[in-house]
């Protein structure tokens, strides 16, 4: 009895070590090449009375980096909109950045939102093995295979991700991806960022438009 219970435990060890192997795999797959850092949003606000009539902040993902932040330690991301210039800021341990950039200057502008479709086709993977292990003597294979499944799909729909972007006319941009921070709670869906694009452009054409009449 020891044996065959031994024997399963291992048997299921082994199946979760595979599963984590996987996850790293994907994660490396869907960070490679990545120049654009995904932020938990701590700050989303549009007020065109305000200094900073666009404000979108973040924060590096995760509990860690709340925890940092909270301690002035943290990493944090900001684009700030004023009717005259953009700012973009980072701020780190390692130093800060800032850079600014003239209303005017501004070429184009973008919005949307991705998510992670790798997280979806592992969720199909393990259903099929589940399916597969159906066959066997067991059903305990079949309901851990579908647990995984359910628990990607569940990543899937929670690593939406919204991003702004900023194309300046020397051909600069500042683009931050960000998703909603759980710790914060800051709303945030696609119709605000195109609230946030949109106001943008006002500025930009109003900016143009003061300088075409001062010509």
């Amino acid at each position: 009895m020891y044996d065959y219970y031994g024997s399963m435990f291992g048997t299921y060890v082994y199946y979760l070590v595979g599963v984590i192997v996987i996850i790293g795999i994907v994660r490396a797959v869907i960070n490679r090449n990545k120049d654009v850092v995904t932020l938990a949003l701590t700050q989303f606000k549009i007020d065109s009375k305000a200094d900073s009539q666009v404000v979108i902040e973040g924060r590096r993902t995760g509990f860690v980096q709340w925890l940092l932040v909270q301690l002035k330690m943290g990493n944090l991301y900001k684009i700030h909109v004023k009717k005259n210039y953009i700012s973009y800021s980072s701020e780190s341990l390692n130093g800060e950045e800032l850079i600014l950039t003239p209303v005017q200057k501004v070429a184009s502008t973008a919005c949307g939102f991705k998510r992670p479709i790798f997280w979806l086709i592992l969720a199909a993977i393990f259903i099929l093995l589940g399916l597969i292990s159906l066959g066997g003597s067991t059903k305990v294979m079949f309901l851990l295979y579908i647990i995984i499944a359910l628990i990607f799909v569940g990543l899937y729909y929670l690593g939406k991700k919204f991003f702004i972007s900023i194309q300046t006319v020397g051909g600069h941009s500042f683009e931050l991806a960000f998703k909603k921070g759980l710790l914060e709670n800051i709303p945030i869906n696609l119709s605000y960022a195109k609230q946030a694009i949109e106001h943008i452009n006002k500025l930009v054409l109003e900016a143009n438009q003061l300088t075409s009449n001062s010509i």
